[in-house]
């Protein structure tokens, strides 16, 4: 696939997941971890000068890299685009990381191991056969092979896929938000999370300091479990 049909996925994607709703029907879901760090305010005070203003729509916002991670790196390319595809959705005017803005975002991404879990699954094993006894030739004598299906415990290693977004007001060099958003599997492969990792970073954009929880959303694209 080339590059311009991931960006093209990617902000598909993105767009779409700012349209679900959660049922009742047993579709198939996401969810991913969310820790929310936030100074933002819907009515800040000059009491509390460190509580900032809600950033608002029209507002500008440069997409950079961040610290440990390269602006020429693919999977950067790729969550930039679906995060660009977010923003334009919530009314902000992303632009280019090098232009003047009201704010900025930057863009931080790993791929770890986790941890390692147990599975059981029954596997086929071919086992002699029964013995039985010939009553012509008065002997016992045993049935050939058979497959027969046992428990198999295997180890399973899991990824932690994580995206952390900082968002700084001008040139305030302190985020004003930060959202670290986690998804567990089993795959050690990054861009089938994005849009979900994604979404869960800018939909949480008003939700109050120190948030931890568990975000669902329905799946729209392909994600390794």
């Amino acid at each position: 696939m080339s590059k311009q049909s991931f960006r093209t996925s990617y902000k598909v994607a993105a767009v779409l997941l700012t349209t679900l709703t959660l049922t009742a029907c047993a579709t198939p879901t996401v969810t991913t971890q969310v820790q929310i760090s936030s100074r933002l305010s819907m009515a800040p005070t000059l009491d509390n000068p460190n509580l900032r203003p809600m950033p608002d729509w029209g507002h500008t916002v440069a997409i950079v890299p961040g610290a440990s991670t390269k602006s020429m790196d693919p999977t950067y390319e790729a969550i930039k685009e679906s995060v660009k595809a977010m923003l334009f959705a919530a009314k902000f005017e992303p632009i280019e990381g090098n232009k003047r803005s009201d704010y900025k975002l930057s863009i931080d991404w790993s791929l770890k191991p986790s941890r390692k879990i147990e599975e059981v699954e029954e596997v086929p094993v071919m086992m002699p056969g029964p013995i039985i006894w010939n009553p012509r030739y008065h002997h016992y004598h045993r049935m050939g092979m058979e497959t027969v299906w046992v428990s198999q415990v295997r180890h399973v290693q899991l990824y932690m896929r994580t995206l952390t977004l900082n968002l700084y007001e001008g040139k305030d060099k302190t985020p004003v938000y930060t959202a670290t958003v986690s998804h567990e599997s089993r795959c050690k492969q990054y861009r089938d999370a994005i849009p979900y990792l994604v979404h869960a970073g800018i939909n949480n954009l008003y939700s109050p300091n120190g948030t931890q929880k568990l975000e669902t959303v329905e799946a729209v694209t392909e994600i390794c479990r």
